[in-house]
């Protein structure tokens, strides 16, 4: 059973991906868990619900610092702490264009998401960003 919603999680995270490039506010909605509070934390900042994280989070601070952000996820780790609760732990990269200077800009950090499963679809509940 892990083998198969680990490869639907790890799917997960990269459309999460893939909504960050592309920063389309549906597409990154639509990971998230529509029924519960939902928090991201970004180098020190909390945002606490769907609104917060896609306005303030991915259309606010992404957008504004960043012409193009490519975020690169590496040795996913998934863990069952119940049956529809999964922690994934990896580490990422980012390749961006700065939005001031249109300079390169990269980081390395550590990521934690928490998945929650609502029916056959495993949804995001928590983000936490942290940078090495």
């Amino acid at each position: 059973m892990h083998e198969q919603d680990q490869a639907l999680i790890e799917a997960g995270i990269f459309d999460y991906c893939r909504a960050v490039h592309l920063q389309d506010p549906d597409a990154f909605s639509a990971l998230w868990a529509a029924d519960t509070e939902t928090t991201l934390i970004s180098f020190g900042t909390c945002y606490v619900g769907m609104e917060s994280i896609c306005r303030d989070f991915l259309m606010g601070s992404i957008a504004r610092a960043y012409s193009r952000i490519d975020l690169v996820p590496q040795q996913i780790s998934v863990h069952f702490p119940g049956p529809d609760t999964a922690v994934a732990i990896f580490s990422y990269s980012t390749d961006s264009i700065r939005r001031d200077s249109g300079a390169p800009y990269g980081i390395r950090g550590l990521e934690t998401q928490v998945w929650v499963r609502r029916g056959d679809a495993w949804k995001v509940c928590h983000v936490q960003y942290a940078k090495r």
